[in-house]
């Protein structure tokens, strides 16, 4: 398996992107991991919404390819969960749903969804929403880092002049 990774404005090389994978049905777990594993993606797999919940707390993933029907919590469920959260409400979400009424698409782009795209899938198409919401996650962290670097060096100058502190 070919790792994906990305260079990084100084040079460095960044860890394997991860797909998490939330499905019920053996079969569609098991296609997705072969077409993603083939990209370099490494994949984490939940059968269920709060197994999904779980997944993405212990291991925040790149994206989530999130089936509507499942037990427990159904997709739209879990991705609203994952909006709600300061951690996850910036990960990228596609629900892949064998659903295609127009009601179920406004609801999951409603619920927070990124994209919906309907089973069976067009491989092409799902690698390339893939790869192209994995490139927006890597400039949202890395603009949420940079505001952490600013944050970290206004507060490193207000405390070494007392007389500008608090402004």
């Amino acid at each position: 398996m070919t790792a994906i990774s990305v260079e990084t404005p100084a040079g460095a090389i960044s860890r394997q992107q991860t797909v998490l994978v939330v499905d019920d049905e053996e079969s569609m777990r098991s296609f997705f991991r072969r077409l993603l594993s083939a990209e370099g993606y490494a994949i984490d797999i939940a059968v269920d919404g709060p197994s999904a919940l779980a997944s993405v707390a212990a291991r925040s993933p790149d994206v989530v390819l999130l089936d509507v029907n499942l037990p427990g919590l159904n997709g739209f469920d879990v991705c609203r969960r994952l909006r709600q959260d300061v951690a996850t409400r910036l990960t990228p979400i596609i629900i892949v749903t064998a659903l295609d009424a127009r009601a179920q698409r406004v609801e999951g782009l409603e619920a927070g969804a990124d994209d919906f795209l309907t089973k069976p899938v067009d491989t092409e198409e799902l690698l390339a929403r893939v790869r192209s919401l994995i490139r927006l996650k890597r400039y949202t962290d890395d603009l949420d880092s940079a505001a952490s670097i600013i944050t970290t060096l206004a507060t490193m100058i207000e405390a070494r002049d007392g007389y500008s502190q608090g402004h």
